[in-house]
C-alpha cells in the first residue's frame, strides 16, 4: 500500500507501507492547471505500485499546498480512484501537532 506521494524536480516518488521507495521520472508530466491525460494519471500511479486494491492517502505538508492536494484528490477522483482516495484533514499540521507518528 502506498504511504505517500511527493514529487520532486521530475520524479514522482511512492514511499510504500512496507518501507520501499519507488521512484518514477515524469518526463516533464507535471501536475499543472490542466487536468493531465487520465492515461497519463493512471500510468503514474501505477509506476509507483498503486494498483486499483490501493487505499491513497493524501496530505499537504504546508497550507501553501492544500489546493494542490486538493487538485490531486479531484483528478483521482475523475480517474474512478475516489472511493479509495482520502484527502488528511488538516494536513500534516494537523497530523504532527497531534503528536501522532510519521516516517
Amino acid at each position: 500500500m502506498v504511504e505517500r506521494f511527493f514529487q520532486a524536480g521530475d520524479n514522482l516518488f511512492a514511499i510504500l507501507s512496507n518501507g520501499e521507495l519507488r521512484i518514477k521520472p515524469l518526463n516533464h508530466a507535471k501536475w499543472q492547471n490542466e487536468l493531465p491525460e487520465i492515461d497519463t494519471v493512471l500510468g503514474l500511479l501505477e509506476a509507483a505500485g498503486v494498483s486499483a486494491d490501493s487505499k491513497v492517502v493524501l496530505c499537504f505538508e504546508s497550507e501553501d499546498l492544500s489546493t494542490r492536494t486538493a487538485r490531486v484528490f479531484l483528478t483521482l477522483d475523475y480517474a474512478g480512484w475516489g472511493e479509495s482516495t482520502y484527502l488528511l484533514n488538516g494536513g500534516l499540521p494537523a497530523w504532527s501537532g497531534l503528536g501522532l507518528p510519521t516516517s
